[in-house]
């Protein structure tokens, strides 16, 4: 929307300044050849006010239609944006209906242990945060990020409820001073990372100080690794495959870390799993 909008505006200047240029240079010209006493002042007169004409009149067209076309892109990205935003809060607000009923049911004795049931758990939490991830990006350049306190063994447990089937360790306390819908968001694409790409059945996260204002936090899983060349994680938004994610969790994850004032490294230990290193203003506990 923002970069729409600049992109009308500097069309706007361009026109102005590139009509203000053509208009001086015709009336300059044309003020010259009147000043002269040569036999062929009139066809020179009437080439450059013809061709000036032309020049003036396509350039002052051709930035119109640029102009337009860039409003016109505008207003359907403001009316494809609205639509979305509309659409994606129907869809979260139903997911989060179906995913407080299935909690419902898994309590229940007689299905408590109903494998079929856990797996559309699991299912529902992963389209929760693809779409959670969705809204995100869709709005990142206009989103507002806050400097919160957080509870970092808090905001683990509650993160945890929704990987019923890995194994979060997390000993050390810490205040971290960041977003917490954006921390939330870079956790659980992390922990949804070694669930479903490493196949990880634990997580570690570990804190440490630094010479710096800034914790440094691992969090490391038993899983298999990544089968993305190392460099290209968090970078950008890759192809995806039956086998290999898009990484578009962890190429959020990165963003959202460096709005909140951090680094964030990814790290590929073979035959030792995934490791994800945050580096976060905080203080431990």
């Amino acid at each position: 929307m923002k970069s729409s909008r600049i992109r009308t505006f500097l069309s706007l200047v361009w026109l102005i300044f590139t009509l203000s240029l053509i208009t001086w240079w015709f009336i300059f010209a044309i003020r010259n050849l009147n000043s002269e006493e040569v036999t062929e002042s009139a066809r020179h007169y009437k080439m450059l006010f013809y061709e000036g004409s032309t020049l003036l009149v396509s350039v002052m067209l051709g930035g119109i239609v640029l102009i337009f076309l860039s409003y016109r892109d505008d207003l359907r990205h403001q009316k494809v944006k609205v639509f979305f935003t509309n659409f994606s809060h129907e869809i979260k607000t139903s997911i989060t209906r179906i995913r407080l009923q299935s909690d419902i049911l898994i309590e229940a004795d007689s299905i408590k242990n109903n494998k079929i049931l856990q797996r559309l758990l699991i299912d529902i939490s992963k389209l929760d945060l693809q779409l959670e991830n969705s809204l995100l990006l869709s709005h990142f350049d206009e989103a507002t990020f806050l400097n919160e306190d957080i509870n970092f063994s808090e905001m683990i447990k509650s993160v945890q409820l929704e990987f019923d089937d890995l194994k979060i360790q997390s000993d050390q306390k810490a205040i971290l001073s960041a977003d917490s819908r954006a921390l939330k968001s870079v956790l659980r694409n992390i922990f949804e990372n070694s669930r479903r790409h490493g196949k990880a059945s634990e997580v570690k996260i570990s804190i440490e100080n630094t010479d710096s204002d800034l914790l440094k936090i691992i969090i490391q899983d038993n899983g298999q690794g990544s089968a993305r060349p190392i460099n290209k994680i968090g970078t950008e938004i890759l192809s995806a495959s039956q086998n290999q994610g898009s990484g578009i969790g962890l190429y959020l994850s990165k963003q959202l870390i460096a709005k909140m004032q951090g680094q964030i490294f990814f790290h590929d230990q073979v035959g030792k799993g995934f490791q994800t290193t945050l580096r976060l203003k905080g203080r431990l506990l």
